[in-house]
């Protein structure tokens, strides 16, 4: 640091050395009170703050979106469990993501990807999820006809 008030400027062998300096100095801030012990055996224990893994799957557990007839009007429905639905575009038949089920993202969704279905009334979506119904008991129906031949 010397150097730069003299020179007005810093070679890189002083950074690193000052960087270093300073992370000396870190560490013996956080180890200081831990080695003021009266017993004999010195025990380092770092002071980290920790999560349990079990709180954290409870916590990622819980936040599970549920689907609700109004996202109809952005051209989505649900598919797979009830408990914790992913969105199906009814245009493109992309699957989202539950943490997807908030009305912003499917809105930007239909922006982005379908810009000229973007105004369609929910009558539109409708049908498409009807058709959409439709084919899927007509594949079914096909399905198990095949299958007991």
């Amino acid at each position: 640091m010397d150097d730069w008030l003299e020179n007005g400027s810093l070679k890189k062998t002083d950074v690193v050395s000052s960087n270093a300096e300073i992370a000396e100095s870190k560490d013996a801030a956080i180890l200081e009170p831990a080695m003021q012990s009266t017993s004999s055996s010195v025990q380092l224990q770092p002071h980290l703050p920790t999560l349990p893994s079990s709180n954290f799957e409870q916590v990622v557990s819980m936040k599970r979106r549920k689907y609700d007839t109004s996202y109809l009007s952005f051209g989505f429905t649900s598919t797979g469990n009830e408990e914790a639905p992913d969105a199906v575009c009814l245009v493109c038949n992309k699957i989202l993501a539950n943490s997807s089920l908030a009305p912003t993202k499917l809105l930007r969704h239909l922006e982005k990807n379908h810009p000229t279905d973007k105004d369609k009334d929910i009558s539109f979506f409708k049908r498409k999820f009807e058709s959409r119904n439709k084919s899927r008991s007509f594949m079914e129906k096909n399905s198990k006809q095949i299958i007991k031949r």
